[in-house]
């Protein structure tokens, strides 16, 4: 079956087309928003996008020993090796039950240790947030950077770490501003959307099939079936007869004569020849 037949298909049932592509636009909103009569909001994404932010803290001493040069100890190599320890402690679960206190706890964050550009350690780490809108991130990754500053400092404070000992912990960068990590996906409504069209589809073709058995088969445009008496041969012309008036002949006076004595006696009479002037016999 060629467009045209399709074409000519959807166009003898027009009902059947724009019901099937009403569906198909339906459930493709459907598929892709949430339907909520009595709920606030009413209407709402299923599929969200996910937004991330980020903050960046540093381990350090107090006194800034990044500034110094000479130092008794590798405090700096201390601080590195602390790095890793601190990311896996930032994102325990004492840290999270700090954050419930304030409210909910939104999306999901992760923390790692950060790496320069020549693959060396650095004494920071970095929290990231991934959450469903840019203002949970923000708020994710700012309730756990000073949630986890909390807890540590507690946890010195109760172990009666010197001042000169502790490990400080303090934001240099960020929150960042929120990004759009994961978009919103729209497969899903492509997918039933297509599906909705096929089905529509199939079922115009039936209705194209089934009418077509039910009526008679056309006969080709242009042709015309000639009568059976067209058909016979034609039977072969007699000649036309022609009549012609016919001129009586002149009759001689003594061929009149004859027969007139004929007629009386009952016996043809001599016949008598008249010579004209130039001796031949009349006629």
């Amino acid at each position: 079956m060629d467009l045209r037949q399709i074409g000519r298909a959807v166009a003898a049932h027009k009902l059947a087309a724009i019901l099937g592509l009403t569906a198909a636009v339906a459930f493709a909103f459907l598929a892709y928003v949430r339907v909520s009569p009595f709920g606030d909001p009413m209407l709402s994404y299923r599929k969200q996008s996910l937004w991330s932010s980020a903050i960046t803290i540093q381990l350090t001493q107090q006194g800034f020993p990044e500034g110094r040069v000479i130092e008794q100890t590798d405090r700096r190599g201390a601080l590195v090796q602390l790095a890793p320890l601190y990311a896996r402690l930032a994102n325990t679960s004492q840290v999270k039950e700090r954050m419930r206190k304030l409210g909910p706890v939104p999306g999901k964050a992760s923390v790692v240790p950060v790496i320069d550009e020549n693959r060396s350690s650095l004494p920071l780490i970095q929290i990231s947030s991934l959450t469903a809108s840019d203002v949970t991130a923000v708020e994710r990754v700012r309730r756990q950077a000073e949630a986890f500053i909390q807890y540590i400092a507690q946890q010195q404070a109760a172990n009666h770490v010197r001042p000169a000992n502790r490990v400080l912990l303090r934001v240099v960068n960020g929150p960042t501003t929120p990004v759009v990590v994961v978009p919103r996906k729209i497969t899903l409504p492509v997918v039933v959307f297509l599906s909705m069209l096929v089905v529509t589809g199939g079922l115009i073709l039936a209705l194209e099939n089934m009418q077509t058995r039910g009526r008679k088969p056309a006969e080709p445009e242009g042709e015309v079936r000639a009568p059976l008496e067209a058909l016979k041969l034609p039977a072969e012309e007699e000649p036309e007869v022609q009549t012609r008036p016919v001129r009586p002949e002149p009759v001689a006076a003594s061929q009149v004569a004859g027969v007139q004595a004929a007629g009386k006696t009952g016996r043809p009479g001599p016949v008598r020849t008249l010579r004209g002037e130039s001796g031949h016999d009349a006629s």
